[in-house]
């Protein structure tokens, strides 16, 4: 199966709620970028994962297996489980790909065993999982999140052709929450109710880029791109490229930068 990445497509960040986590405005597209994952259900009880590389940092549980045991969990059945993880998004990029693969993995397992779980409920007990998770078993290719993401409308995709810009390494998410804590301002802000074709920078800031340093590396490409934009908390940026630009567009544009990749790509119009 694929397990799609995301962008944010402008991000606010409010102020910190009680639970310890902060609202947000945001909205969500899929892109074509994915991890593969082949899933095998067997009698037992217990899980396996075989990863193509290792992505995950030391003591740290697979959002996947977290994934199974709240299917599990909310489901009361017994079976093992066997991942195969062919992983092609940046962890600590910003494209959700943890959540994505944990997404991916309730609606297979949910599929599986004939839908013992509404989409709605789904969506509600994902959350334990992480604020991403309910966008990616809502099935919807974009949507406005609010809350801590988790509160979706659906929005109609836009399917503009991306480069994603992804430098060698993440950027840990509560890490730079906290750093953004520091210098986020206090006036209230937010984002168009709508998300429009026209992208204008100014409509869909995202506060990440106040505070993430491969972003300010990078951000000199913004005009070579109509929309250029941290792709959430970091570390990956992209740009939307429309008309002409994608006629003339010189793939040399990073020439100069240390590790850095162009990974060619486009929003999602259906999943």
């Amino acid at each position: 199966m694929k397990s799609y990445a995301k962008i944010n497509i402008g991000l606010i960040v409010g102020g910190k709620r009680s639970d310890g986590y902060h609202d947000i405005e945001t909205f969500f597209h899929l892109v074509s970028l994915s991890d593969e994952i082949s899933f095998s259900i067997a009698k037992g009880n217990a899980i396996s994962i075989k990863r193509s590389w290792n992505y995950l940092e030391e003591g740290k549980t697979d959002l996947i297996e977290n994934a199974y045991r709240l299917f599990k969990k909310l489901t009361g059945l017994e079976f093992s489980l066997s991942v195969d993880v062919e992983k092609h998004i940046l962890p600590g990029g910003g494209l959700g790909g943890g959540s994505s693969n944990a997404g991916t993995t309730l609606l297979y397992l949910n599929e599986y065993f004939d839908f013992p779980i509404s989409r709605d409920s789904l969506m509600k007990e994902s959350l334990a999982l992480g604020s991403d998770v309910p966008f990616f078993v809502s099935g919807f290719p974009s949507a406005r999140g609010t809350g801590r993401g988790e509160v979706l409308t659906e929005e109609r995709p836009l399917g503009y052709e991306i480069d994603i810009i992804s430098p060698s390494v993440g950027a840990g998410t509560p890490g730079m929450f906290g750093k953004l804590d520091a210098v986020l301002p206090k006036n209230d802000r937010h984002l168009p109710p709508h998300l429009m074709e026209n992208l204008v920078k100014e409509d869909f800031p995202n506060d990440f880029e106040l505070v993430s340093k491969e972003y300010k590396l990078l951000e000199k490409l913004a005009s070579k791109y109509s929309f250029f934009s941290l792709t959430g908390s970091g570390s990956c940026s992209y740009g939307v490229k429309k008309g002409q630009e994608k006629e003339n567009f010189d793939e040399n544009i990073v020439h100069g930068y240390e590790k850095v990749d162009i990974i060619p790509s486009f929003l999602l119009t259906t999943k």
